[in-house]
């Protein structure tokens, strides 16, 4: 058994996995596998079949560990904590003193007993139904928005991550306010995320969002976000953990209406 760099070369392996399930992960592996700032680690039985894989992106100082699969029909129990170390390893190596991850609640103690600590709660909403956009302060995203957007989501989520969020500018929408940026939706950005710093603007960037989506994550400790989706039907449908190991970020949860994804934040 071996942990080493996932390649090109080893995305036949996920021929294994039911087709909707392959085909998200043929596309986010082969994102990490073409950035630098991404990891995407393989574990390997004996005979050299890949039995299973993990993932992670490194931030300026800050990193998330996203997927960890085990394979079917390979044969072999995966020992899923081989994999975390190994994906720890790497952003330790990419200088990250704080790493995050977000866990089901029956996971949670696996985690604990790694050191990672208990953060906050996201929640999923679906089944209502939201209004179309009616605001004009909302514009596509063009340059002179670049250090704005970048403000605003340093701001709200207490890490540096302008490679990931520069690379998913296009076709981005934001709220301004006399220039002034103060809430962006990036539909081309993993589920999509959305930050505003009011109220207004995050529930007018939802009308954007909502009719596109069965269903979407975001804080709990959103208290103005959960009562826009509540007021037009949404329910609560599950929830999962934020957990992190290192320093405690200053992020904001109150200005994340809608997350980028689990393995993303």
């Amino acid at each position: 058994m071996s942990i080493s760099r996932f390649t090109v070369e080893d995305l036949p392996a996920l021929d294994a996995l039911d087709p909707a399930m392959r085909a998200r992960m043929m596309a986010r592996l082969r994102w990490h596998i073409s950035t630098p700032y991404a990891v995407a680690v393989k574990h390997t039985g004996p005979s050299g079949t890949v039995t299973g894989l993990g993932t992670a992106i490194a931030h300026q100082g800050t990193g998330w560990l996203g997927n960890c699969i085990a394979l079917p029909g390979t044969g072999r129990s995966i020992a899923e904590g081989e994999l975390q170390e190994a994906l720890l390893a790497e952003l330790r190596d990419h200088g990250c003193s704080t790493v995050s991850t977000v866990v089901e609640e029956d996971r949670v103690s696996a985690w604990t007993r790694m050191g990672f600590v208990t953060e906050s709660r996201y929640l999923c909403y679906a089944g209502g139904s939201c209004e179309e956009p009616t605001l004009d302060e909302v514009e596509l995203c063009e340059p002179r928005h670049v250090l704005g957007i970048l403000h605003l989501d340093r701001k709200a989520s207490g890490e540096d991550r302008r490679s990931l969020v520069g690379e998913h500018l296009y076709v981005g929408r934001i709220y301004t306010e006399k220039g002034r940026v103060r809430g962006c939706y990036l539909p081309l950005l993993g589920d999509g995320p959305i930050l505003a710093d009011r109220p207004d603007a995050g529930g007018e960037l939802l009308r954007w969002h909502l009719p596109h989506v069965r269903e979407i994550w975001l804080p709990e400790a959103n208290a103005a976000a959960r009562a826009f989706l509540e007021q037009r039907g949404y329910s609560l449908q599950g929830c999962r953990l934020r957990m992190r190991l290192g320093d405690a970020l200053t992020w904001q949860p109150a200005m994340v209406y809608g997350w980028i994804g689990e393995g993303l934040g």
